[in-house]
């Protein structure tokens, strides 16, 4: 496994454990509370489509 596979995963992990940690504060406490998991959630997934195009790119070349 190479190492952009690697933070692709832990960028998909991280996003989702922030999405169902702001579900859980909306629900449990207010929705103001699970906005900045929501928030973080959204530059997770930032950064994990950047490792995704990186990585594919990467293996394209890798190809050639």
């Amino acid at each position: 496994m190479n190492i952009f596979r690697l933070l692709e995963v832990c960028w998909l992990i991280l996003t989702l454990l922030a999405v169902s940690v702001g579900i859980y504060k909306s629900l449990i406490e207010s929705a103001l509370s699970g906005l900045w998991f929501f928030l973080l959630a959204f530059f997770t997934s930032i950064f994990w489509m950047l490792r995704r195009a990186q990585r594919t790119k990467n293996d394209s070349e890798a190809d050639k």
